[in-house]
């Protein structure tokens, strides 16, 4: 691991900067947040290093502006979130010198989620420079929003039921909240889903960056709003989207059972 204080602006000027340090070529650069990945290319063997940016306050005396923290694969940081985008560039780990395995299977499964929650079938939970809640984070925020709005429309095809997506983006403190509102044909026995970042207490448990889910069957005109079957219910964060469809049409059938689930 090494420490530096370097000039940089721009992420074309941040690798630059690591190019004259390390005498390696670089083929990629990546950003998640003060996180960025690299492909470096050196003596014919291309590997990836892992950069911790912090800004200082104030620039140093000869210009720094930036303290970056450099690991390489070896020493498997924590940060494993790189694309198969750039891991496939890499020099494969039979060849190298080093137990760089560790690391990349990390990134795998990392790129396996976002394969994931990219169809909707998941929802990813984490998002740049968000640990435990996502506020003041506006790369963060809008990550949250597109995440939840897959995940809220694969549920909607799900279950085959009208309605929509919306977002509320509260104030700059807030993950907002990112809601669906279906109602059945049947008109009865809908669902409002509301899918938050703010952390917290979750009976179902937050994700890394405080993902929640909650929902509830709503109630049909002339219908009792405070019946037991309209509580609140939370599902935990890693809940497919598959399985939280199939939760709803089993409360819907209970609480209704003189229906048929649209």
């Amino acid at each position: 691991m090494a420490k530096l204080l370097i000039q940089a602006e721009t992420k074309t000027a941040l690798a630059q900067e690591i190019r004259r340090v390390t005498g390696s070529e670089v083929l990629k650069v990546e950003e998640d947040g003060h996180t960025v990945y690299l492909a470096l290319r050196r003596a014919g063997l291309t590997t990836a290093v892992v950069l911790t940016c912090t800004p200082l306050s104030r620039p140093m005396p000869d210009g720094e502006n930036l303290a970056v923290k450099l690991e390489g694969e070896a020493e498997n940081p924590a940060a494993a979130r790189a694309s198969r985008a750039l891991t496939d560039l890499l020099t494969p780990a039979g060849l190298l010198f080093t137990p760089e395995g560790d690391w990349r299977a990390r990134c795998a499964q990392w790129q396996a989620r976002v394969h994931r929650a990219q169809g909707g079938d998941t929802l990813l939970g984490e998002y740049p420079d968000a640990v435990g809640y996502v506020g003041y984070n506006e790369i963060g925020k809008k990550a949250f929003e597109q995440d939840a709005r897959r995940f809220l429309r694969q549920v909607r095809k799900l279950l085959g039921w009208p309605g929509e997506v919306t977002f509320n983006p509260s104030g700059v403190a807030s993950s907002g909240d990112v809601y669906l509102h279906l109602t059945p044909p049947t008109g009865t026995g809908g669902v409002m889903i509301d899918v938050s970042a703010e952390g917290g207490f979750q009976p179902g448990g937050c994700s890394p960056s405080g993902v929640g889910l909650r929902w509830t069957l709503t109630p049909g005109e002339g219908q009792d709003r405070w019946a037991p079957a309209y509580r609140n219910r939370w599902a935990r964060w890693t809940t497919t989207a598959t399985q939280l469809a199939d939760e709803i049409r089993a409360a819907q059938a209970d609480a209704f059972p003189e229906l048929k689930s649209a």
